[in-house]
């Protein structure tokens, strides 16, 4: 009897911990999907934000309009756009979307050499993004770009090649 009894106890148990176990993988599911309807949300957003652009001189508002829609989306500090010059050597920080309370480095980024930050040009070059998790985490054959980072105050850094005729032009 009292063996049954604890069996009866043990199966429920057993029963229990698998439907906690198939409701956590729902939810989880669930704000996957949701998290990717929201992403593919925010891309029509942006992208229907620049099919309606009907004058020229109104992209520079549209293109910062959306760094700032994708910034607050990922719920980053600051979304930038650097565009290389016709001849590859330089580059320059053509847009910047921040939070109120952090600094703006747009200014600061003109005629900046592309092989000034050689470690991230490879990936860009090879239209790869550059990921960087922690910026204590990069190499010392990159001490540029960890020694800047860490100028800006920036954690994690995520560069993405813009592309033109299969060629980066920025990132």
């Amino acid at each position: 009897d009292e063996q049954l009894l604890i069996k009866q106890v043990i199966d429920q148990l057993s029963l229990a911990l698998e439907n906690a176990r198939l409701f956590q993988e729902t939810q989880q599911a669930l704000e996957s999907t949701r998290y990717r309807a929201e992403a593919e949300n925010l891309i029509n957003d942006i992208a229907t934000d620049f099919l309606n652009v009907n004058e020229p001189q109104y992209i520079d508002e549209v293109v910062n309009r959306s760094l700032g829609k994708l910034g607050t989306f990922l719920s980053i500090d600051r979304a930038y756009i650097f565009l290389f010059d016709p001849n590859n050597e330089t580059m320059d920080n053509t847009h910047e979307w921040r939070l109120e309370n952090v600094a703006s480095y747009i200014n600061d980024f003109r005629n900046v050499p592309r092989n000034s930050l050689p470690y991230m040009m490879r990936s860009l070059t090879r239209m790869e993004p550059f990921v960087v998790s922690n910026v204590f985490d990069i190499p010392d054959e990159a001490s540029a770009e960890r020694d800047e980072y860490l100028r800006e105050g920036i954690q994690s850094i995520l560069c993405a090649p813009i592309a033109l005729k299969n060629r980066s032009v920025g990132f």
